[in-house]
């Protein structure tokens, strides 16, 4: 059945292929580019608004089970674990003690016997989704001594399912962007609102048709209610941008049984081990734009970001720690305590364009990032002893090189291809069946029908390695996609 759809999508790429090229021999010169009209909504002397987004369909097969059906972040661990006499024991990993005393932390247990599963037991699947279709306005306000007034507020249909047996067609309006911004002829700005996060590397992301290119494979990825300023210095060929923003730091609400079980999931809001800490979340970004002759551009940067979150902490040997016996206090007494971890990343990032031929990439290093779609899974982990709780280590980045053959031809075609990944840097103290790197390398194919619509076919190999097991957990994917912007 795989093979089929396989075949079928290659089928599609081969034609709209020949399709283009049939068009190609019949045209002299590359013809004129043509303007996109805007959709101008209100277009007034004072105040203009504009509507803009686009409507997409993905079509995903996936050979695997993965996180995220129509857009594949990590693979889920796909061995079997069996004792001794061969008798099945679930998805998580068994652990047996290997020597005594049997009441040895963790790290001195090993695990048993570790199958693959045969490929008919691999959970994969074939998705249709139009959930990443995007509406947005663009506000432009009027224009005076004291700044330029602007706005944009965006949203798209991946907020999450409602409680149906079709919820798959009845995907949930999600707030995307809100802000607003003031510019000054100086060249500087002020955006407040939700936008994306200031150490993302903004100016060198990748083209591809998965729904977060390289999300949790080397992207730090967020957007975020902040304040950000930013000035730009130097004219339009050579300049430089620095940003700088404070943020809310959004660690996330904890279940029921957690720190702090707020309302989540409900319009109510409620407290995060990032809002327990206290303290907005700094972020900053510096930005070199060169662009010497027309037909190169350089962009060089630098990211970072800091903050601190109040994470629990369930103490292991909380009595001894407290100076009381066992008979007093135990850890199920006092199972939870919030412990401040601190939360930093350095990060780089560059794209040049020389002619037809983009070469873009960025990496970073980082200490308990889970909030930016990063960390593997998660952002801190208890030490030994059970008496620290330490920020997780971990480094990645992505790279690809892009074609544009619309820029030397009349070939309405785009190229690309890449790779990512993200590894813990310290597996020590990294639980059994924790991941410990992901990685995805892919290639992208884009159709330009015209300059509204596009078609889309991407393959990609996925890669998720667990501690404790051996080999790692892969997915093929095969994605089509239809795009119409406006």
């Amino acid at each position: 059945m795989r093979n089929i759809r396989f075949i079928s999508l290659t089928a599609l790429a081969a034609f709209l292929a020949f399709s283009m090229a049939a068009g190609a021999q019949e045209a002299a010169k590359p013809p004129a580019k043509q303007a996109k009209e805007k959709v101008m909504i209100f277009n007034g002397e004072m105040l203009k608004v504009q509507l803009y987004g686009f409507v997409k369909l993905d079509v995903v097969s996936n050979s695997n089970n993965v996180v995220s059906e129509s857009g594949p972040l990590s693979v889920v661990n796909d061995r079997y674990y069996l004792n001794t006499n061969g008798t099945y024991l679930g998805p998580v990993t068994p652990l047996v003690p290997v020597g005594t005393p049997y009441d040895q932390p963790t790290n001195n247990y090993t695990q048993l016997l570790v199958l693959k599963k045969f490929p008919a037991e691999r959970d994969g699947s074939l998705v249709f989704d139009a959930r990443t279709s995007r509406l947005g306005l663009k506000i432009a306000g009027p224009e005076s001594k004291w700044g330029n007034v602007s706005a944009a507020i965006e949203a798209d249909f991946w907020g999450g399912h409602p409680a149906s047996g079709t919820a798959s067609r009845q995907g949930l309006v999600r707030m995307r962007h809100a802000y607003g911004r003031v510019d000054w002829s100086s060249g500087t700005s002020i955006l407040v609102g939700q936008y994306w996060t200031v150490n993302m590397p903004l100016y060198a992301l990748a083209n591809a048709a998965t729904f977060i290119p390289w999300g949790a494979n080397g992207l730090l990825f967020m957007r975020e209610p902040q304040i950000a300023l930013m000035q730009k210095v130097g004219p339009a060929n050579y300049n430089v941008l620095v940003e700088a923003s404070i943020a809310r730091v959004q660690a996330g609400n904890d279940s029921a049984a957690n720190l702090y079980p707020g309302p989540t999931g409900v319009q109510l809001d409620d407290r995060g081990a990032g809002e327990a800490s206290w303290k907005p979340g700094f972020r900053g970004r510096v930005t070199l734009n060169m662009k010497p002759i027309d037909i190169l551009a350089i962009t060089l940067g630098a990211t970072g970001h800091y903050q601190l979150e109040r994470q629990q902490m369930s103490y292991s040997r909380i009595g001894a720690i407290l100076g009381f016996s066992g008979a007093q206090i135990t850890a199920a007494r006092i199972a939870k305590i919030g412990k401040i971890v601190n939360s930093y990343s350095f990060g780089a990032f560059a794209k040049i364009q020389i002619s037809l031929v983009t070469l873009l990439g960025s990496g970073f290093m980082g200490w308990n990032m889970d909030t930016f779609l990063s960390g593997l899974g998660e952002g801190a982990a208890l030490n030994a002893a059970g008496t620290k709780l330490l920020p997780v280590p971990t480094k990645g980045g992505y790279a690809q090189v892009q074609i544009d053959l619309r820029k030397v031809s009349p070939i309405p075609i785009e190229l690309a291809a890449g790779m990512g990944g993200e590894f813990k840097r310290n597996s020590k103290m990294i639980d059994n069946g924790k991941q410990l790197s992901n990685k995805t390398i892919s290639g992208t194919l884009t159709f330009h029908l015209n300059q509204y619509m596009r078609f889309m076919f991407e393959v990609a190999k996925h890669e998720t390695k667990y501690k404790g097991v051996l080999g790692s957990a892969e997915n093929m994917r095969y994605q089509g996609a239809a795009v119409v912007d406006f």
